[in-house]
C-alpha cells in the first residue's frame, strides 16, 4: 500500500507572516515572568468576567505585555479564558 501525502505550496507571504508571527511571539514570551488565567465555564461567571480581570488589574503592580482571549465549546459547556502574560513589579 502507497501512502501519498498532499501539501498546498504555501505562498512566499504565507511563508513571511509565519516568520513575522514567530519571532514576534518569541519577543512577547521573552517580555514576560508571570501569567495569570481567568477563566468561567457558566453564564453568570462568563459575565462578570471582566470585572474579576479588571480588580486583579487594580491590585496588581505589574504591566501587562500581552493578552489571549480564547473560547471553546462543547454541547454542554462554553468556557471564556483570558491569559495575561505580565512582568512583575513595572506600573500598568
Amino acid at each position: 500500500m502507497t501512502e501519498t501525502v498532499l501539501r498546498r505550496r504555501r505562498s512566499r507571504n504565507e511563508v513571511v507572516a509565519e516568520a513575522v508571527a514567530a519571532s514576534t511571539e518569541v519577543e512577547a514570551m521573552e517580555q514576560w515572568t508571570g501569567v495569570k488565567v481567568f477563566s468561567a465555564t457558566k453564564s453568570r461567571e462568563r459575565a462578570g468576567l471582566g470585572e474579576v480581570v479588571t480588580a486583579w488589574l487594580r491590585e496588581t503592580r505589574s504591566q501587562i505585555v500581552r493578552c489571549e482571549v480564547r473560547q471553546s465549546s462543547d454541547n454542554e459547556f462554553h468556557a471564556l479564558t483570558i491569559v495575561l502574560f505580565y512582568r512583575e513589579g513595572a506600573p500598568t
